[in-house]
């Protein structure tokens, strides 16, 4: 995984970030993009990046009540998985706080 990571990452920094003001250049709507792309290279980073530094991914999920709880960090999966309940009196949905560790790619 990570070895795709440094690639990607360093691709999107050298020909799509705006070295002035860090943003994407061809700003959140492009004809084969949108504002979730530069999201999910956000997420990613942050996947790979904890990961290569020994340091556990904690992502927050906004789940209805009684939902499965098979619950994975984006499109990989993880050795090792613990939740807790955040609580929150304004939501119909549960939140819970998962911490990951041992993410691979599946």
């Amino acid at each position: 995984m990570l070895k795709y990571l440094n690639h990607t990452v360093n691709n999107f920094v050298q020909f799509r970030m705006d070295p002035r003001y860090g943003e994407d250049r061809f700003g959140k709507q492009h004809h084969w993009k949108n504002g979730f792309h530069s999201l999910e290279h956000a997420l990613i980073s942050y996947i790979g990046l904890q990961q290569l530094r020994g340091q556990p991914i904690i992502l927050y999920f906004a789940l209805p009540q009684n939902s499965p709880a098979d619950v994975n960090p984006y499109y990989f999966k993880a050795a090792q998985v613990t939740s807790e309940a955040v609580t929150n009196s304004t939501s119909q949905q549960q939140k819970q706080r998962y911490q990951f560790s041992g993410v691979t790619a599946r």
